[in-house]
């Protein structure tokens, strides 16, 4: 989970993005697609199910975001932990 987190601040800072979230505790699906709309992706409702997957299962949303054709494997990981960040801790 550390490795996870880790990976995650990377790699917004990589990107240049501040973290959206003040309270970790408060996020949710729609801090995943604020990370994803911020890259220009296209938000469609296979999006929206894996950000709302991930505020329970991370892996999932992993899944559910490679299968909607988002190709960056850091900008996955950082919308999925942006969704679980309040499950997870």
């Amino acid at each position: 989970m550390f490795r996870t987190a880790a990976l995650a601040a990377a790699t917004f800072a990589a990107a240049g993005l501040s973290l959206l979230v003040a309270a970790p505790a408060q996020a949710t699906a729609a801090d995943c697609l604020k990370v994803l709309q911020w890259v220009g992706h296209n938000v469609t409702e296979q999006t929206v199910s894996a950000c709302r997957a991930g505020e329970s299962d991370f892996a999932a949303c992993i899944v559910g975001l490679s299968e909607d054709g988002v190709q960056d494997g850091r900008i996955i990981v950082a919308a999925c932990a942006s969704a679980s960040l309040n499950t997870e801790g």
